[in-house]
């Protein structure tokens, strides 16, 4: 969801440049490969941390870190 300081804003260049911003870095986030595996694994249910990790086959610390 966009805030209300982009709903204000998008009339103006400034504001859709934002807004392109903030949808690159978000779209840039999930990107990677180990995040958008992570979302996956998210999206169908509420997972704990370890569960995620198991289900990735990396440690609870490297789901942080991700």
């Amino acid at each position: 969801m966009f805030s209300a300081g982009y709903a204000q804003e998008a009339g103006s260049t400034r504001g859709r440049r934002r807004g392109q911003s903030l949808i690159r870095d978000r779209l840039a986030a999930i990107a990677e490969p180990g995040r958008f595996e992570m979302c996956r694994h998210l999206l169908g249910e509420p997972i704990t941390t370890s569960e995620l990790a198991v289900r990735m086959g990396i440690s609870e610390p490297q789901v942080s870190g991700i």
